[in-house]
């Protein structure tokens, strides 16, 4: 099998693995995107739309949509923007905190998977390689957005995480 093929098969696992995992009382779909939207608003903190939709790569009319419906769910709060006026800033709820805890939970599931099935060198070779993997296509592909502030997790065992 070569990369590609491996690229495209553990995309689709970790796919199938989270959804299969995500467990929430309050959440019976959850897509993709809107993980992806918590865990920038986590991210950024109390941020406004121009500056999630630039850090998500998506339009402004886009990431207000998505934002609306986040917030219809209770999922993030909207606030005035006390510098201005024109300005809403979006946070995280205790709800949409607690839905981007659970996303977390499921990843570090599959870690954990990895860790207990992995000698612990190979372990810190994957984690080295896909900290590498990850920052060359951010700059490939992701280079019109600022990239969130990430934990350093080369060479990291689960038991080291930051999380």
């Amino acid at each position: 099998m070569d990369l590609g093929d491996s690229l495209e098969l553990l995309d689709s696992y970790l796919w199938r693995h989270w959804r299969r995992n995500f467990k929430h009382n309050e959440v019976e779909q959850f897509t993709f995107a809107e993980a992806d939207y918590l865990r920038c608003i986590a991210n950024l903190g109390s941020s406004r739309l121009t500056d999630i939709a630039h850090l998500l790569g998506v339009s402004k009319s886009s990431a207000s949509e998505m934002l609306g419906k986040l917030a219809d769910r209770g999922w993030v709060e909207v606030e005035p923007c006390e510098l201005d006026s024109r300005s809403r800033l979006y946070s995280l709820s205790d709800k949409g905190d607690a839905i981007k805890q659970e996303c977390l939970r499921c990843y570090d599931l599959m870690v954990e998977r990895l860790s207990e099935s992995l000698p612990p060198e190979e372990f810190g070779e994957l984690n080295e390689l896909l900290a590498r993997a990850t920052e060359i296509i951010w700059q490939s592909t992701d280079r019109r957005s600022s990239r969130p502030a990430l934990p350093q997790l080369v060479n990291a065992h689960p038991a080291q995480s930051p999380r």
